[in-house]
């Protein structure tokens, strides 16, 4: 019955009546899914910025476009896509499993998969301060993470 009459009210007034820590566990779930449907968006749309990251391996411009689609043996294995899009699929996948079920195992391993492509920016020439910028990609999922084991403890 008190569950029924919960529903009944508007979304604002079921927020305002939320506990502070489920707040910030949506806010912290909603915030992670949206990193990773972002960065997912530029995989699949091939951002020329990722073209920067080939040139890390020394493969110019041209020269990332033309290997891109003959990425082999991975092109096959993801329905031939390219690497970047690969990647932004990836990223939506586990934007998809966050907003599921954000389990601290995976919550953590996506911290540490955006620390590291995140750092890529840097190994293409960029400064310190675009990985900086970027915290909130891998900050919000090891605080998600934080809330999520604290929460479990608790149960």
């Amino acid at each position: 019955m008190e569950r029924s009459n919960t529903w009944a009210m508007s979304p604002v007034v079921r927020w305002q009546r939320l506990p502070v820590e489920r707040k910030l566990h949506w806010l912290l779930r909603v915030g992670v899914i949206g990193c990773f449907i972002g960065d997912g968006a530029y995989g699949v749309l091939t951002k020329e910025a990722w073209v920067l990251y080939f040139g890390v391996v020394g493969i110019d411009r041209v020269w990332a476009y033309r290997l891109m689609p003959w990425i082999g043996v991975l092109d096959i294995a993801v329905s031939r896509l390219t690497l970047t899009q690969a990647v932004g699929g990836f990223e939506f996948v586990l934007a998809v499993a966050v907003l599921v079920v954000p389990l601290p195992g995976l919550l953590l391993s996506i911290c540490l998969w955006k620390m590291a492509t995140e750092t890529l920016f840097m190994t293409s020439g960029a400064l310190p301060c675009e990985w900086i910028e970027r915290a909130g990609s891998y900050i919000a999922p090891l605080a998600l993470y934080s809330l999520v084991v604290t929460r479990q403890c608790r149960h």
